[in-house]
């Protein structure tokens, strides 16, 4: 996963905790984290939401 390591540190959380519910999100939306393409198609639709 990514970076789960300065996310964490920005979240303020274990960084166990963030690859856990990384992981969670996968499992429950059906989601391969671990494709660059997925996670550019799921911060793009995120950005879109939030502009």
């Amino acid at each position: 996963m990514a970076n789960a390591i300065v996310a964490a540190e920005r979240l303020g959380l274990h960084v166990n905790t963030v690859r856990y519910r990384l992981s969670r999100v996968g499992t429950l939306f059906g989601l391969n984290l671990d494709d660059p393409e997925t996670r550019l198609l799921l911060w793009l639709q995120l950005w879109a939401r939030n502009n």
